[in-house]
């Protein structure tokens, strides 16, 4: 069960936009949020002229707003703790994570922003790099009129249908533990997907191919049937393609409203130049994304 979440927040329209789908969590067990803000010295650094009081006045001002939000979370019957910290964020995030025994972190992501801050070293880039404990991003969609922006939910349930990619490693087998804790009344359907690399089999025999695919529909057909046991509702898929576009189409041809899937820490964040599929997913989907880091 995902007892208890951590929410970092830096007070933006698009969290506060999340806040909303947090009572989403209560599904799968979630009965306690912890509330971050980090409030980075940094600031005070670069402008030596400011006030000396003025990171105790951010963090005064922190505590004024989470506090706000808590009981906004509490009304929907959760228990709420808050934390102001002082550092670099996606430190502060990983550490209290840690300290707290939270089950999931959830962050914010949306458009071309979010992939950019990848590539430049984006909070929650550096928070899934570095973390042990499972990271759903969380995409919105962004709604511009005129210069005002407005945010909106990919899909308003966020369980309904799941995207579970799959290559057999013991990677993938640490999120299916994941998956299997996020059935709920409104879970309708888990498509199982293994994309087999065409780069990898391109030359290969028909045979040798044929023998391929053979042992991914035998593996295919055994994990559904161990995942029905668990009640859900399967649907297998299996491709030869380039995996991350795959993936990602059958997101949208399937209407994913989450894509759960392994990460492989270190190696993962090779993938930034090197192409890894979770990477790539990561940029390209426009659905929540849980990563679940594997060894």
């Amino acid at each position: 069960m995902l007892g208890k979440l951590l929410f970092p927040t830096d007070f933006s329209l698009q969290a506060e936009k999340l806040l909303e789908g947090l009572p989403a969590f209560q599904k799968v067990g979630t009965q306690e949020v912890v509330l971050l803000h980090a409030v980075s010295p940094i600031i005070a650094s670069d402008w030596p002229e400011l006030d000396p009081n003025f990171l105790l006045d951010l963090q005064k001002n922190a505590h004024t707003v989470l506090e706000s939000w808590a009981e906004r979370l509490e009304n929907a019957g959760f228990k709420v703790k808050t934390r102001v910290e002082l550092g670099t964020p996606f430190k502060e995030i990983l550490r209290v994570a840690e300290e707290e025994k939270v089950k999931l972190i959830v962050m914010g992501a949306h458009g071309k922003g979010f992939i950019a801050g990848l590539i430049l070293g984006s909070v929650t880039h550096n928070v899934i790099k570095h973390s042990k404990i499972p990271v759903l991003v969380y995409k919105l969609k962004v709604i511009e009129h005129y210069d005002k922006y407005t945010f909106q939910f990919v899909s308003e349930r966020l369980f309904e249908r799941i995207l579970f990619p799959t290559d057999w490693s013991p990677c993938a087998m640490a999120a299916m533990q994941y998956l299997l804790q996020l059935n709920t009344e409104e879970t309708k359907e888990v498509i199982v997907c293994r994309i087999i690399d065409e780069a990898k089999v391109k030359d290969v025999s028909e045979d040798k191919l044929a023998e391929i695919l053979r042992e991914n529909e035998q593996n295919l057909v055994q994990l559904k049937k161990d995942l029905e046991a668990h009640g859900l509702r399967i649907k297998p898929v299996l491709k030869v393609g380039r995996p991350a576009l795959e993936i990602v189409n059958i997101a949208e041809e399937e209407g994913a409203s989450l894509i759960v899937m392994g990460h492989h820490g270190r190696g993962f964040f090779k993938g930034m130049f090197l192409g890894s599929v979770s990477t790539k997913v990561l940029e390209m989907c426009k659905q929540p994304i849980l990563l679940v880091r594997g060894e």
